[in-house]
């Protein structure tokens, strides 16, 4: 539970969670997991590059040819922009920085189980809680 997905072309792709393993062993995972409609077809992706950590209420969105996630809860609450080229399976950290105000200026709060919808080439964040705190 508490894992993302999006639709790519024919697929729905699974990434991130919480799984659990003989009703006991319940952790958070960074895996990808895609399933093809036309198919009917479910697929463990091998991924490469620079791995977000395992997490949970983190949000993703697609664009182009590219998956995005955005937050969630690792070890602790993160605000970093991860993405997954959907073509090969290698994720990059993106750096959401200005180039002039730099990081802490432009960078949305850690944050999870908030809402980040795409509308053509923009993207939108609202809400979500960090800790105690509902951030709105």
């Amino acid at each position: 539970h508490s894992h993302s997905c999006a639709v790519y072309n024919d697929q729905i792709i699974f990434f991130g969670g919480m799984v659990c393993q003989n009703n006991s062993n319940i952790h958070r995972t960074n895996q990808v997991v895609v399933y093809n409609v036309l198919k009917k077809t479910w697929k463990i992706a091998q991924c490469g590059g620079d791995l977000p950590p395992q997490l949970w209420g983190h949000r993703v969105i697609v664009h182009k040819h590219h998956m995005y996630s955005f937050g969630g809860f690792a070890s602790s609450f993160i605000n970093d922009v991860y993405k997954l080229n959907l073509n090969t399976f290698q994720w990059y950290h993106v750096l959401t920085r200005h180039p002039r105000f730099g990081r802490s200026r432009t960078t949305p709060t850690r944050r999870h189980l908030h809402i980040w919808a795409k509308a053509g080439d923009f993207v939108y964040l609202i809400g979500g809680s960090s800790n105690s705190l509902t951030v709105t």
